[in-house]
């Protein structure tokens, strides 16, 4: 099959698009992986402060912090698995035979 010049054009304009489409896409994954990152350990940081200084608080703000502690981990380990090992992006070409 012949393949017209202009569409053969708007093929790799799109592929272009799609390609730094999803060079950003990655970018904004990795920033927002180490933002989550240096958050989870400040959140944990308190947490753990509370925890060791129970009698210094009040019960509903241990049991809060235990419950923020235990749904760190839970939400880390979800993003976790969603983020890396469902996203799966790939470059495929428009023309199709």
């Amino acid at each position: 099959m012949k393949i017209s010049k202009e569409k053969l054009r708007q093929s790799k304009v799109s592929f272009e698009v799609k390609r730094i489409h999803i060079r950003r896409m990655n970018c904004l994954k990795l920033i927002m992986g180490y933002v989550s990152i240096i958050v989870l350990v400040i959140i944990l940081i308190f947490c753990v402060i509370i925890l060791w200084n129970s009698n210094e608080f009040k019960d509903i703000v241990v049991v809060s912090a235990a419950f923020a502690f235990f749904g760190d981990f839970i939400s880390l380990i979800f993003l976790t698995y969603s983020l890396v090992f469902k996203a799966n992006q790939e470059l495929t070409p428009f023309i199709e035979n």
